[in-house]
């Protein structure tokens, strides 16, 4: 299998016709959260509810996704609109965080994967799940489940 890399981690571009994983992207088998086991895959995380978090506090997100769909991110994983991720200015790749909307009450899981201007940017699918693919940018109350290990 031929591997894709980006030329700086920076530099965004399109794969090739027919790639759509360019960088092989191994999701951990589980993930402790503060006690507590959480299974994890490459596009969705499952947890458990209840899970106390080590930070929270209110933040304004904003969503990203169709012109950036394919190419990679920061962290050199090809990104994908559809997966539950984030991106963060300077927290480590791999933090876990709990969005929840206060109006709604609705909540996901994201991943830090890429890097940001602003405070906080989403995938599209988490801002369509979160209720928040509407209004663009809103202020959902952030949890950091448990932080990446990973600050390039």
């Amino acid at each position: 299998m031929t591997v894709f890399k980006p030329l700086s981690k920076h530099r965004r571009f399109k794969l090739p016709q027919g790639k759509r994983h360019a960088v092989p992207y191994k999701p951990p088998k589980a993930i402790p959260v503060l006690g507590r086991v959480v299974a994890g895959s490459a596009g969705l995380l499952i947890f458990l509810l209840g899970a106390s978090a080590a930070i929270a506090q209110r933040m304004r997100v904003s969503w990203y996704g169709p012109g950036f769909d394919g190419g990679y991110t920061a962290s050199g994983e090809i990104f994908d609109r559809y997966d539950y991720t984030a991106a963060h200015p300077s927290w480590p790749f791999g933090t876990l965080l709990q969005l929840t909307n206060p109006n709604t009450g609705d909540r996901v899981f994201v991943r830090i994967n890429d890097r940001s201007g602003g405070a906080l940017d989403i995938s599209e699918q988490a801002a369509r799940d979160l209720g928040t693919y509407s209004e663009g940018i809103v202020s959902v109350d952030v949890e950091i489940v448990q932080w990446g290990e990973e600050n390039y």
